[in-house]
């Protein structure tokens, strides 16, 4: 299966479907943690956006036994614009730019480029489908990936409301203003391929961090302008894959099925 960055289907192309966000700013600090036998993962981040724009940096520590440790820094920035050409159909074009690095940061060498777009359909009774198509771009190796999914609503719908496709699916269910529970099944999802200069034998070296994973969470806003996400997730099939400049993949890790928690806040102003 294609590969699809983590940021574009959770930030960009979910929040599209859902119809929630909205013209005010947001700012996002977010915490995941895992542990399994071979690898303790932790990641922190805050994401300053509205609908058409956002940025932000993460921090991503990687404590690998028989392996060197990874620190990746994660500075991102994006954008998304959405339309419709009638009142059933519609169309959706946007892009991120991403530069991840372990100890040296290198304009040329970091970057991890998004490119995405496609069309909307309503189906009437608050069902509609999407199709499109999307490309990563990164120095040593590019991907492309569809974007075919239904969705139901949204989530700020009382009662239930889904986004069901490739590569992810979520649902909610929410049973007043101020509380909803959710659970998300992502069949790709990866995070930024880092870029780690002399990390092997003098050699530069691209890690990627690839897995497939299930989780439910609960979804508390206590005022207006404040929303709370806490959960916890599975993840398996789970793999960092190593390349060299060339595009060639010289090492993989495999990790064991793991149980992660997460958490995050979302402050409109």
């Amino acid at each position: 299966m294609a590969l699809v960055k983590k940021s574009l289907l959770a930030l960009t192309v979910a929040a599209t479907l859902s119809g929630s966000a909205n013209a005010a700013f947001f700012l996002t600090p977010s915490y995941t943690g895992s542990s399994a036998d071979e690898l303790s993962y932790s990641k922190v981040g805050v994401t300053l956006g509205n609908e058409y724009v956002y940025g932000g940096f993460s921090f991503r520590d990687y404590d690998i036994d028989h392996a060197k440790d990874i620190e990746a820094k994660d500075i991102f920035f994006g954008g998304e614009y959405r339309a419709q050409l009638d009142s059933k159909l519609g169309y959706f074009v946007g892009g991120s730019l991403d530069f991840s690095y372990d100890e040296e940061f290198d304009f040329t060498e970091s970057y991890n480029v998004n490119a995405f777009g496609g069309l909307t359909y309503d189906l009437g009774s608050g069902l509609s489908v999407v199709g499109g198509l999307g490309t990563y771009l990164t120095a040593p190796k590019n991907f492309f990936y569809p974007v075919l999914m239904a969705k139901y609503k949204n989530s700020n719908d009382l009662g239930l409301s889904f986004i069901a496709g490739l590569p992810t699916t979520s649902l909610t269910y929410r049973f007043s203003n101020m509380f909803a529970v959710a659970a998300d099944v992502k069949f790709a999802t990866a995070e930024p391929m880092v870029y780690m200069e002399n990390y092997y034998r003098n050699y530069d070296v691209y890690m990627l961090d690839k897995s497939r994973e299930v989780s439910v969470a609960a979804l508390f806003s206590p005022a207006d302008r404040l929303s709370l996400k806490a959960g916890v997730g599975y993840t398996f099939d789970r793999k960092l894959k190593y390349y060299n400049a060339d595009g060639d993949e010289i090492a993989r890790y495999d990790v064991d099925d793991d149980l992660k928690v997460f958490v995050s806040g979302s402050f409109t102003f």
